[in-house]
């Protein structure tokens, strides 16, 4: 729960930040080694890192319902800041008004 972007999702859960989990679970089929399998292919996989940050955005073997790349971005520059920097759609905002070109996802 410590993914900003994960938690900006609660305005659109009928329940808000008390039904989050529930429906995130939920719309993954409660499978949690699937959803670890995913994240640790995200961190830690072999390929480059775009190459496995696309896997887990597009395909089903990969995909988490409801981590979309702002969550993926934010996770993998928390975690591995090396491998690149922590992004989320209000860091883009922000670095969109002091005059990066940071394009809208």
């Amino acid at each position: 729960m410590g993914i900003h972007a994960f938690e900006e999702q609660v305005r659109f859960i009928k329940g808000g930040y008390a039904a989050i989990i529930d429906f995130f679970w939920d719309q993954n089929e409660e499978d949690l080694e699937r959803v670890k399998r995913s994240l640790a292919h995200l961190l830690f996989g072999k390929e480059e890192f775009i190459r496995r940050l696309y896997d887990v955005l597009n395909f089903p073997e990969w995909k988490i319902r409801h981590f979309g790349e702002s969550c993926a971005l934010e996770l993998s520059g928390t975690a591995r800041p090396e491998m690149c920097p922590p992004m989320n759609g209000r860091s883009a905002k922000g670095l969109r008004y002091i005059g990066f070109n940071v394009p809208a996802s």
